[in-house]
């Protein structure tokens, strides 16, 4: 099979005018097979591999060497083409060892798949097209039409195009290993029966223009070196460069995906940047052969696989036929059919229309489907390079449009809902629950750009055209964006502008040290005025919001400092001796900094803050914390206490500070000598637990409307 490939490569290169050159082709095509069948039998992270040159470099190079045939003399044509397979080879080289060696095997991940779907599309097309001109020696195009119907033509091209059609679907039904190659077999015994029972002999068949051959006597053969490309045209190979790019950008790909579908296939893992280091020195040492682009084979990779064929021996075996070929000659494939030959390629050309044109539609969005169609209408009319550049382009635009689409508010809270982890006295939260509306706040994700950016924009204008409360502060929390590019600062620009025009400041939360560069680099920072501030922590910005709107209210934050029995008789019934819980209780001073519990610890024990602060803080991994609550008074470490598990959080004294601690031991004293002071505790720890539930409710509520 891989000698029957190489040659139709050839032929799709060597077709028409340049026909006299087949043999020769051919001869380049077998040194480069077992060139790059030997380097990646033996470098590959996958010892079942099979690689040598590709269809889809072979298929551009068709185009190249139609046009060469066009305007070079006859002398230097086929050193021209040489020339050319020899520097896309030998570039193919450079870049896969560069590419492996920096190890950027990944960047397949990055090309958006209506790009590759709709290059590889057109290879089809230019595969399906070189396997007309195979078999009838006339270019597919508008104007040859009329010399494809006739009937030299259509002898040969109609029995291809049936073997390809047929391929297509006995491979997709039956998907057995050997089934491709009793096909080839097949069509091979069918042909000469044909010949033999209708008399034509396969001198006629020559002579009608149905076989390969017959090849010129005096081919160079094995001689095909680097020293001969010095006749060639040097004005036409540079000017042919670009479309050796091309080769080399899809070529890249090629390799990439196959890779990665040898890797599925086979079920274990491959190193991509491996691979390409080992495709990347097979074209390197194939170039003085002649040179033609390869890599990984991937229908023969997994059919080898398939049928057992796992080790090194594989590609060995398939570079010792090629070798055996080139020892035997061309002239042994001078009989083969051009139909059997067209109709492999034809069969590569339907695969790839069917599989990247057809059934992608199913698999993509409309619009990612016209960019595949887009692509593939600019690379067969205009070329791969345009192809290139209008995928690219198109891709970019459906992915700003795509993009600006995702929700760059991950929530939108009111402060009214939404308060800081400061246990704060009873009538102080519930006045944050009626002017708490002036502070709004979104928390952000992702990656923010101008499309985005500007949808952020329009969210603060519908806050401010609504009929809520007056809006004072604007609470950005940064804590899961990734980052933000130059537009979108220039956005935050527009911003701070509206802020300045309508009363209200804005507050960046959580900002990276990147993102706090790019934000002073646009002179977005805190002013005296007070228009921006920056703050390391939400938890710690939405508390100086609260502040400032509670102390424009006039609303005292600290208010009238009150005793533990003072504080618990407003919240025990009345009849109550509620001095009587200081029988229970141990009264203890903690000085700032000094740790009440660790996280993790033993819980047996809960306190009541009588003053000062303490801060509840989640350590991680690393010894890093995070403030979670923040207690100026009521109680800590119930949860601990009343589910017995450990310690979930730390808590310390942010400032000098009086706690009252009751043990669980002393808990079950309460029961036993108070019940009813111990039934009205129970009731009192129970609210605070519903109540911190229900504003996380509330929370809730606004996070899903």
């Amino acid at each position: 099979m891989g000698v029957v490939f190489l040659s139709s490569y050839a032929s799709l290169i060597f077709a028409g005018d340049l026909g006299q050159y087949l043999s020769d082709g051919i001869v380049v095509a077998l040194i480069s097979g077992v060139i790059m069948a030997v380097v990646v039998a033996l470098m590959s992270s996958y010892p079942g591999s099979v690689a040598f040159p590709q269809d889809i470099g072979a298929a551009i190079f068709g185009l190249i060497a139609v046009e060469i045939s066009g305007v070079a003399a006859t002398e230097t044509a086929f050193p021209t083409i040489v020339a050319l397979l020899m520097i896309s080879s030998l570039a193919m080289g450079v870049v896969c060892l560069a590419m492996g060696y920096f190890r950027l095997g990944r960047l397949i991940r990055f090309i958006p798949f209506p790009v590759i779907a709709g290059f590889m599309a057109a290879i089809g097309w230019l595969l399906l097209g070189g396997a007309i001109s195979l078999m009838t020696g006339v270019t597919l195009g508008v104007g040859t039409f009329p010399a494809l119907v006739t009937a030299p033509s259509l002898s040969n091209l109609l029995p291809g195009l049936a073997f390809g059609v047929v391929a297509i679907v006995v491979v997709r039904r039956i998907r057995h290993a050997l089934t491709f190659p009793a096909l080839m077999i097949g069509a091979l015994v069918i042909f000469y029966v044909a010949v033999a029972v209708t008399g034509i002999g396969l001198s006629e068949a020559s002579d009608r223009g149905w076989l390969l051959g017959p090849f010129p006597e005096d081919g160079p053969g094995l001689s095909i070196v680097a020293s001969q490309i010095v006749d060639a045209d040097w004005k036409i190979v540079i000017a042919q460069l670009p479309t050796v790019g091309t080769i080399l950008i899809v070529s890249i790909i090629g390799l990439l995906l196959n890779a990665s579908a040898i890797e599925l296939t086979v079920r274990r893992d491959i190193d991509i940047n491996r691979e390409l280091r080992t495709a990347g020195l097979a074209n390197i040492l194939a170039t003085p052969g002649g040179g033609m682009v390869g890599f990984h084979y991937l229908s023969l990779s997994a059919l080898s696989h398939r049928m057992g064929g796992r080790t090194q021996i594989v590609g060995l075996v398939t570079a010792g036929i090629f070798a055996l070929a080139l020892i035997i000659g061309t002239s042994a494939l001078s009989n083969l059919p051009k139909f059997v030959l067209g109709g492999l390629i034809a069969y590569l050309g339907f695969e790839f229309l069917l599989e990247w044109l057809v059934a992608s539609r199913k698999r993509i969005s409309r619009f990612e489907y016209l960019i595949v169609v887009l692509i593939f209408a600019v690379s067969i009319s205009a070329g791969y390079l345009e192809g290139i550049g209008v995928g690219i382009l198109a891709s970019a635009v459906l992915f700003i449009f795509e993009y600006s689409r995702i929700r760059v508010v991950k929530h939108a809270l009111s402060g009214a809902a939404l308060h800081s982890n400061v246990d704060r006295r009873d009538h102080i939260s519930d006045r944050l629950g009626v002017i708490g509306d002036q502070i709004y706040i979104l928390k952000l994700q992702g990656f923010i750009f101008f499309g985005t950016a500007t949808r952020l924009i329009g969210r603060v204008r519908t806050r401010l055209s609504g009929d809520r409360a007056t809006l004072k502060f604007l609470l950005l929390d940064f804590r899961q964006v990734s980052g933000i590019d130059s537009s979108a600062v220039l956005s935050f620009k527009k911003l701070q502008q509206m802020s300045e025009k309508e009363g209200f400041s804005i507050v960046f939360a959580c900002l990276s040290p990147g993102l706090v560069a790019k934000l002073r680099a646009n002179d977005l920072m805190e002013t005296d005025q007070g228009g921006i501030r920056l703050i390391d922590d939400f938890d710690q910005a939405l508390e100086w919001c609260e502040n400032q709107i509670l102390d424009a209210d006039g609303t005292d934050r600290h208010g009238r400092a009150e005793t533990l029995i003072e504080y618990m008789a407003g919240k025990l019934p009345a009849h109550l001796d509620v001095a009587k819980l200081e029988y229970f209780l141990e009264r203890l001073p903690i000085e700032k900094g000094r740790y009440l519990m660790r996280q993790a610890d033993d819980s047996g024990s809960l306190y009541f803050v009588e003053s000062g602060k303490l801060a509840v803080t989640i350590e991680g991994e690393g010894g890093a914390q995070m403030r979670i609550r923040s207690v100026n008074h009521g109680t800590v470490g119930e949860v601990g206490m009343y589910v017995g598990v450990p310690r979930t959080a730390s808590i310390s004294a942010e400032e000098d500070s009086t706690v009252y601690r009751l043990v669980r031991e002393d808990l079950e004293r309460m029961e036993r000598e108070e019940p009813e002071l111990a039934s009205a505790f129970h009731k009192f720890i129970a609210r605070r637990l519903a109540q911190r539930l229900a504003d996380t409710t509330e929370v809730l509520r606004e996070v899903l409307d």
